[in-house]
């Protein structure tokens, strides 16, 4: 059996509910929906005592009945019944109400945070991120009621900046993942670009795409990977004369160029002398006019600081 669900007993509390009541109204929801809901005393036991979840879209109308009673906005996920799928489903889908989106975001946020199952959808949280983000971006400042702007408090700000940095930490952003996925990642600066690129343990290859080639070398140099190429990809490859290696956790050694010739060999020294003494001036024993011979070459050589 499950644990208790702890938080929905709270707020069915909250909500001034008794348990037929709130199996009463999730019915007259449903029915609104469309749905032939028999919910009674005994499912809400259920889920408060067992922590049962109930199939969707139960959850949401659950949600919706304690929203009208406590006076604020209750989301599945404050009670623990978040619904993976729909979740993900509403990422994609844009209604009026910047209100539903900022929470939208927010939940998709707390979903990753806590590992939940959202892949089960036909989505993955990085393609929602950004299109979530943008259009929540571009059309917040312009939406408008009979009632003049409406307005976002400091809750839904705090969990919009919770979202943007979940962005840069996520596997797919930082880890190999072998697989047809391309995250986007938007900037505002060539200096976040760069942070961002270097952010990472692994250098082993980098592109740079601009129609400007003299700011895609600027940047090209300035990114932490062995290989860095400018509006290509891969060629390089195919120029033994080229150094073919990575940085940091990417690779070990270099392959092609002067420098994989070398990096298969061991350096190794002969010296061979070209004057031929009787006697070195450093070999023992010292004398009074070996030391002074070395102090005479000493300062023909750099000056008479030496004495």
């Amino acid at each position: 059996m499950n644990e208790p669900n702890d938080a929905l007993a709270a707020l069915v509390v909250e909500a001034g509910f008794s348990w037929a009541g709130l199996a009463r109204r999730v019915n007259d929801l449903g029915a609104i929906e469309g749905l032939a809901l028999r919910y009674d005393y005994t499912a809400v036991n259920r889920w408060v005592k067992r922590g049962e979840t109930p199939r969707s879209p139960v959850p949401t109308l659950l949600a919706r009945a304690l929203t009208e009673r406590v006076g604020r906005r209750i989301s599945p996920s404050d009670f623990g019944m978040t619904e993976e799928e729909t979740l993900a489903a509403r990422g994609l889908e844009y209604g009026d109400d910047p209100h539903a989106t900022v929470d939208t975001i927010i939940d998709l946020g707390r979903a990753d945070v806590k590992r939940r199952d959202i892949v089960k959808a036909p989505f993955v949280l990085a393609a929602l991120g950004a299109p979530s983000r943008d259009w929540l971006l571009a059309t917040l400042d312009e939406t408008t009621t009979e009632r003049g702007p409406r307005q976002v408090g400091m809750r839904q700000v705090a969990g919009i900046r919770e979202m943007f940095a979940l962005f840069q930490d996520m596997d797919v952003m930082r880890k190999e993942i072998f697989g047809p996925v391309l995250p986007l990642m938007r900037v505002r600066t060539e200096e976040e670009a760069v942070r961002l690129a270097n952010d990472s343990h692994l250098g082993l290859l980098a592109y740079v795409f601009t129609r400007d080639r003299k700011k895609g070398e600027r940047l090209a140099e300035r990114i932490e990977a062995g290989t860095v190429m400018v509006n290509g990809v891969l060629d390089t490859y195919a120029a033994p004369e080229t150094p073919w290696g990575g940085v940091k956790q990417s690779g070990i050694g270099v392959s092609h160029s002067d420098d994989g010739l070398r990096a298969m060999c061991q350096a190794r020294h002969v010296n061979v002398d070209r004057i031929a003494p009787r006697r070195d001036l450093w070999w023992y024993p010292y004398s009074d006019a070996s030391h002074k011979l070395m102090l005479r070459g000493m300062r023909l050589l750099f000056g008479r600081r030496f004495r």
